[in-house]
């Protein structure tokens, strides 16, 4: 090497060696002594091999090297191990160098730490899937892992059973004793529901007093009961929370068993929630399995699904748009389309009243198709009224994107309407950003290739990962309003929400921040480059007319 060139190598602040054309290591910079502990000396003549950490097998380093043979360089994330022993995460990318005859004679590999964002990803993740309080897995962990039981079970011919458990009488505890030790007992009641089960189950709190507990591979029924039993008598125990006199609750527990009850999350809970109710009626401190005798919410059910049905027929459903501005500008760019059920009873029901029945029995593929269409109609109407053009979101669900047809539709529907694909954004929940299914994957691709934008709603409460975002084209992430709620306050949350922006940004994904309310959250986010706001701030929901005005009065304010 040149002069100039081993100055550059040995001062670099990346991480680097060179090896020869069969992998010795010729050479270190001063970076990597300070990454791996190795001085030069100890290292030349070595091979790389000194650094592995035995976290990947032999059918890893194949495929590194065949792609290095065939492709000229590699890059990746690896576990190698340093001098000291310590097994670290880190970036490595390996470059062939070739003679004009193509030969390799030699290799360039630059490495850096990935340990502090690897940490920093760990505590985002855990943080949004565990509960603070009790340390178990919260609602979206538990979702989770319920899908899963649900699909083994199905996949595996075998049971699970799902338990759901609320206190009884600890409002009067909470109420009585103080909040404190009203939370004491939440975490005693953890600690003692852990004790009832097998390593291998799963015991997660939902909500206030509200806990749940997976049963995988349940070999009889009656083990659940024998579950439940002991639960009920370690709950009965007094609890010891502040003050001298102890304090007494008990449990009503609900048990829905899949594949028997259902084969969904959603149907799972619901069930689990009905046995609940029925063991509280009952007179609490018991437990009941779900049973066809429950049937007044399946009756309720049976009719949503009716009456979604008539209001398919008859055109009963609007869509209606919040607004979402630039962040740093304040103009107008884009809206959220959100359902409305206008009932023929002069009542409007918001989706959130129907939408689970309408997923649980494929009726979102109808509706979803219905909203499409009156996006589009939207934006071919505002685009008449010489409005700027606006890009819109819908959300997706699980259920249409396995829907064969569903990219088919969005793309005539565009190709008809003359309406640009960059117009539409299309918003999925984290569930579905981490589902690996061969289907869901496809479809995301599609979309992504097709040009239409593709955000995660309600970013921050799932479980994901950056894995997750790199394998899908995703254009946007909107962080979920909990967040922005307690931005204002600077504790783990406004830390949360900046990693998410630093993290978005870091791959090319723009920012939505939800439910801005005040002034001061906009001021704060404008100060973390959070790109756009959606929220009462900017504006409620509005129906296409009263979204066209104000398309208008911010056009003639920019003018």
């Amino acid at each position: 090497m040149s002069h100039l060139v081993i100055d550059a190598f040995y001062q670099a602040l990346e991480a680097m060696i060179v090896t020869d054309r069969v992998g010795r290591i010729l050479h270190a910079n001063h970076a990597f002594t300070g990454l791996t502990g190795y001085q030069e000396d100890e290292i030349v003549g070595q091979t790389p091999r000194v650094l592995r950490s035995d976290r990947h097998d032999s059918l890893f380093y194949q495929a590194m090297w065949k792609e290095l043979l065939l492709v000229g360089e590699w890059s990746g994330e690896v576990w190698n191990k340093r001098k000291d022993g310590e097994i670290y995460p880190q970036r490595l990318s390996i470059a062939a160098l070739r003679h004009p005859s193509g030969d390799v004679h030699n290799y360039v590999a630059v490495m850096s730490d990935l340990t502090a964002s690897k940490s920093a990803e760990q505590r985002i993740e855990h943080q949004a899937t565990h509960d603070p309080l009790t340390g178990l897995p919260n609602r979206v962990l538990f979702l989770d892992r319920l899908a899963n039981a649900c699909s083994r079970a199905t996949r595996e011919h075998e049971e699970a059973a799902l338990l759901m458990l609320d206190l009884d009488r600890f409002k009067l505890v909470n109420d009585s004793l103080g909040h404190e030790a009203g939370d004491q007992l939440l975490r005693e009641t953890a600690g003692r529901l852990l004790g009832c089960v097998r390593e291998t189950d799963t015991v997660a709190r939902i909500g206030g007093d509200e806990f749940t507990i997976i049963i995988p591979n349940l070999r009889e029924t009656k083990d659940v009961e024998i579950v439940a039993k002991k639960i009920l008598k370690e709950l009965t125990e007094p609890f010891q929370v502040g003050g001298s006199e102890p304090a007494f609750v008990s449990a009503s527990i609900g048990i829905a068993v899949t594949p028997t009850d259902a084969t969904t999350p959603d149907s799972m809970m619901r069930y689990a929630d009905m046995a609940m109710y029925q063991a509280k009626d009952e007179g609490r401190n018991n437990y009941r399995f779900f049973s066809d005798k429950m049937n007044d919410a399946l009756l309720q059910r049976i009719g949503i699904v009716r009456d979604i049905h008539r209001a398919l027929a008859n055109n009963e459903f609007e869509v209606y748009y919040q607004p979402i501005l630039d962040s740093n500008t304040g103009c107008l760019v884009g809206a959220e389309a959100l359902l409305r059920w206008n009932r023929p009873d002069g009542k409007q029901a918001p989706a959130v009243e129907f939408i689970a029945v309408a997923e649980d029995t494929g009726l979102i593929i109808p509706i979803g198709e219905a909203v499409l269409d009156k996006v589009v109609n939207s934006l071919v109407a505002w685009r008449r009224a010489g409005a700027a053009p606006v890009r819109v979101s819908i959300n997706l669900s699980r259920r249409q994107l396995r829907d064969s047809n569903a990219f088919e539709h969005i793309r005539e529907r565009l190709a008809a309407s003359s309406v640009p694909p960059d117009c539409l954004e299309f918003e999925i929940s984290e569930t579905v950003l981490k589902d690996e299914t061969p289907a869901i994957r496809d479809a995301l691709k599609k979309l992504g290739g097709f040009g239409v934008g593709l955000s995660v709603d309600n970013f921050g409460t799932g479980y994901t990962s950056l894995q997750h975002l790199r394998k899908v084209p995703v254009t946007a992430l909107k962080i979920d309003k909990l967040f922005i709620g307690n931005l204002l306050a600077e504790d783990d949350d406004a830390v949360l929400t900046d990693a998410i922006i630093a993290m978005a940004h870091s791959l090319g994904i723009s920012i939505v921040a939800e439910g801005v309310e005040s002034d001061e959250q906009w001021q704060r986010l404008r100060e973390r480059s959070c790109d756009f706001i959606q929220g009462y701030l900017v504006s409620k929901p509005l129906a296409e007319s009263e979204f066209l005005a104000l398309l208008t009065s911010h056009m003639a304010s920019a003018g």
